[in-house]
């Protein structure tokens, strides 16, 4: 068996389990923050001796924090007052020239395709057909843009949940099992602020995940041609 490929198919795995122990982790150990110690009185001692059930708790976290993310893009996609970044990226790609040329050349390749009726995904899966190589690259800047908008999600729930926590206190005096003195409201602060770099790192990726198969398609059909010969 070829080195090169186990040594990829073992950084995907660990890739895979790295992408959902984070932000599970990050969830965890924010929630355990912020707790109010004299609801949850034992938090600290839980971390301390229970180390491995933490991770694995993170790793299953990680999961729902997955389906939370997936299942906020569809509610997003159907309000039409919120942008939508997913479509919003794809647009932008398929109006530039990159994009242009490889449905020409797709086109070329294969001309009973009608392109016209082709989604964005779908050129894009004929394109990342021509250059299997890309897959590994993709992938990582997928992962990138993953691990943003998990954290945002995550920061962005954490801000809501302290917000009402410190508003039903304050004024209905119910508890939420959350902290809500002074500091812990200005760290929620923070980390509501903090969603918006982290909503641009994920856009960042994002747009070179879905943009760069097309680039390195054209680059390898349409081949430079050799002056001297």
């Amino acid at each position: 068996m070829d080195l090169s490929k186990s040594l990829e198919e073992i950084g995907k795995y660990f890739n895979e389990i790295l992408g959902y122990l984070l932000p599970g982790l990050t969830l965890v150990v924010i929630i355990i923050f912020f707790l109010d110690p004299d609801q949850i009185p034992d938090k600290e001692s839980f971390l301390n001796s229970n180390v491995l059930l933490l991770i694995l708790l993170s790793y299953v976290i990680g999961y729902v924090v997955y389906g939370i993310s997936l299942t906020k893009e569809r509610i997003i996609k159907n309000i039409k007052f919120i942008k939508n970044d997913d479509k919003i990226i794809k647009q932008k790609i398929s109006a530039q020239e990159d994009f242009r040329l490889s449905k020409q050349k797709l086109k070329a390749l294969i001309p009973e395709m009608d392109m016209e009726k082709l989604t964005f995904n779908d050129i894009r899966n004929f394109a990342m057909a021509y250059v299997p190589e890309v897959d590994q690259k993709i992938y990582t800047f997928m992962f990138r843009s993953d691990l943003f908008k998990h954290t945002k999600d995550i920061f962005l729930f954490v801000s809501i949940w302290g917000f009402l926590s410190y508003i039903s206190n304050k004024f209905i005096n119910i508890n939420l099992f959350f902290r809500t003195n002074d500091i812990n409201i200005y760290l929620i602060m923070i980390l509501f602020i903090l969603t918006f770099p982290l909503n641009e790192g994920k856009k960042r990726f994002l747009m070179i995940a879905y943009k760069i198969q097309f680039n390195i398609f054209l680059a390898k059909t349409f081949p430079l041609k050799n002056e001297n010969k």
